[in-house]
């Protein structure tokens, strides 16, 4: 009887060893953990959503415009800050997010009406606020148009 318990405890222990050993890797830290530049870049856009941090969107903008040309993948953080912060230059940024969306090296089809106004309107947005960026912009539409 005494021998019984023993046999099942050893079981277990072997079991138990076993399942450690073939299963090591989801114990241990992946070696592909966030590092401080991940956990930088994180805080920045945290700022930016939480708090309408400028310099950090200023810092994500360009970082992103630097590493993923042509993408548009600040259009995100754009948008927060020119609905929930009121921060002008972000509507230019809209603006070329949209159309870096649909730029010859996306290979995506051309620019729809709809998409075309959505970016017009933010460009609008930006000069009535007083964005220099978005007013040259405007004026290069319009002497292209004549």
């Amino acid at each position: 009887m005494k021998y019984k318990y023993i046999i099942y405890i050893v079981s277990a222990i072997v079991g138990f060893s076993i399942g450690i050993l073939v299963n090591w890797t989801s114990f241990t830290k992946p070696e592909e953990s966030v590092t401080e530049i991940e956990f930088a870049s994180y805080n920045k856009k945290k700022a930016i959503v939480e708090k309408g941090d400028t310099i950090a969107y200023k810092h994500v903008v360009d970082s992103i415009k630097t590493n993923y040309p042509n993408c548009g993948n600040y259009f995100y953080y754009s948008l927060v800050m020119v609905l929930a912060y009121d921060y002008a230059p972000a509507n230019y940024d809209i603006y070329t997010a949209l159309h870096d969306l649909y730029s010859s090296s996306n290979k995506a089809e051309q620019i729809d009406d709809k998409t075309k106004q959505l970016a017009l309107f933010f460009l609008e947005n930006g000069a009535k606020k007083g964005n220099k960026e978005c007013i040259n912009k405007l004026n290069e539409l319009k002497m292209s148009e004549k």
